[in-house]
């Protein structure tokens, strides 16, 4: 891919569409939305996304009609977004990428082949070689930390670098009076970070009780609702639908201490040692308080405790929380931001993105 390509239009092979309201889909779409004059077609397996670009739901039942889009479309480029989670869409995506015979670059989010929470061995095992496959025959190579680019060279021997959401500040509307106002923003997932939101929100509860002016809004898809309604909700702690695209900045400049939470179980921090929360970037780009909780072990724990980024609770009972709500932060967004996209090695990443392109 050293002399880019011909024409800006990219097939997108991930079982998240780009633009749905789920981190891998608002990461896709922007670091496409960073690109100018840029056509995609994402060919996913759910989680719709916008409209600002083509789509197409994946269906082994009408390989004809994928086909004769892809063909119409005509792309120059693949980005792949492989997962362990979905074998029958890799095995698509793989005759896909053998018969469109073009450049691909893959982009790693996840250690989907230590994912032993959602598949067995036998998957591993075939997700392993598929993706060893792709290592080989890539153009480039892109990965979501520099922990998870160091450590993926050493298994898999290909070099890669950051691509990952950018920081871009906006200034908070929070007035927060007497009242601590907490928000968390994000997916429920058992094997990422259930068990330490409802901690979490047991915590908050048990300060309101004790007499502390502080509330939690936790705000998250429909298919979580039901279960933290059952397991989080109380009188100051509130569920909410997950927030529109075009009101989430201004959402998230309401709070004055935003949350990230990550469990501490073996199983967690397997499938998210290497990840960096992609709302983290979101967040620093307001004046609130940042808490992380979760095992240092996790990359984005590890990266905000290193370089100062926001408060680390790495301790499993969370009996630190109210004395690190109650303690006094002073902010400065822009080196904050600044930080991050350093430690992040974020520059170097969107330059060979964007030279793609050129």
């Amino acid at each position: 891919m050293t002399n880019g390509c011909n024409t800006n239009k990219v097939l997108i092979l991930s079982t998240t569409a780009r633009g749905s309201r789920t981190a891998t889909g608002q990461l896709i779409d922007s670091i496409f939305s960073s690109i100018d004059n840029v056509q995609t077609l994402s060919l996913h397996a759910g989680h719709k996304g916008g409209s600002n670009h083509l789509e197409s739901s994946f269906t082994v039942r009408a390989p004809r009609k994928v086909c004769r889009e892809i063909r119409g479309f005509d792309p120059s480029l693949i980005y792949v977004r492989p997962t362990s989670s979905h074998l029958g869409y890799n095995l698509v995506s793989w005759l896909l990428l053998c018969w469109c015979r073009i450049p691909f670059v893959v982009h790693l989010m996840d250690d989907e082949e230590r994912d032993v929470s959602t598949t067995g061995f036998a998957e591993r095992r075939i997700f392993g070689l598929y993706l060893r496959w792709l290592l080989k025959r890539a153009a480039d190579v892109f990965t979501v930390s520099p922990g998870m680019s160091r450590a993926f060279e050493s298994r898999y021997g290909r070099p890669s670098v950051v691509l990952a959401n950018y920081p871009l500040t906006f200034t908070s509307k929070a007035e927060f009076r007497n009242e601590m106002r907490i928000g968390y923003f994000g997916s429920l997932d058992a094997r990422m970070n259930r068990d330490s939101v409802r901690r979490l929100s047991l915590v908050i509860s048990s300060l309101a009780q004790q007499g502390s002016a502080v509330s939690l809004d936790i705000y998250t898809r429909e298919q979580y609702s039901d279960w933290a309604q059952a397991h989080c909700a109380s009188k100051v702690v509130r569920v909410l639908p997950q927030v529109p695209s075009n009101a989430y900045r201004d959402t998230l400049a309401e709070y004055a201490v935003l949350l990230v939470a990550y469990n501490f179980d073996q199983l967690s921090i397997a499938y998210c040692r290497y990840s960096i929360a992609n709302k983290l970037a979101d967040y620093l780009a307001t004046s609130a308080k940042i808490v992380v909780v979760g095992p240092t072990e996790i990359e984005t724990v590890k990266l905000c405790r290193d370089h100062n980024l926001a408060t680390v609770l790495d301790d499993e009972t969370q009996n630190d929380l109210e004395s690190i709500l109650e303690k006094e932060t002073r902010v400065n967004v822009s080196v904050r931001c600044a930080e991050y996209v350093k430690a992040m090695e974020l520059e170097e990443g969107m330059e060979r993105w964007k030279a793609i392109f050129q």
